[in-house]
């Protein structure tokens, strides 16, 4: 996907630059040329907003997948469970969201989420 777009802003790259060349060469209406390279550069935008989207959708599965990583190892590394550690709690929840009502979501450094309802 990302090396389609790569190219897909290549394309328009080269298209704007023919464009101007074409428009040093011919004699052309300005409005229409005004009207073809905004059209142009409202693309390459477009695409270039894609490719940063992309980018940061790449980043965040990188920073999951080293977070899950994390998770894992802790619990590789965690003997039987005798009781509460707080220590193991700390390395393993990320954070405790309280709800409105009777209830609460333990969220995990791994990104999962567990809710649990009081009694």
């Amino acid at each position: 996907m990302m090396l389609l777009v790569i190219m897909l802003v290549m394309f328009v790259d080269g298209a704007c630059q023919e464009l101007g060349e074409e428009n040093a060469r011919v004699r052309r209406d300005q409005d229409e040329y005004q009207r073809d390279y905004d059209a142009l550069a409202a693309e390459h935008e477009k695409l270039s907003e894609k490719i940063r989207s992309i980018e940061e959708q790449k980043k965040d599965k990188t920073d999951r997948r080293r977070r899950i990583e994390v998770f894992l190892c802790m619990l590789e590394e965690q003997t039987e469970c005798l009781g509460f550690d707080p220590y193991t709690f700390v390395a393993l929840v990320d954070r405790v969201v309280v709800g409105q009502g009777r209830g609460l979501v333990f969220i995990f450094r791994n990104g999962m989420q567990y809710d649990y309802f009081l009694n």
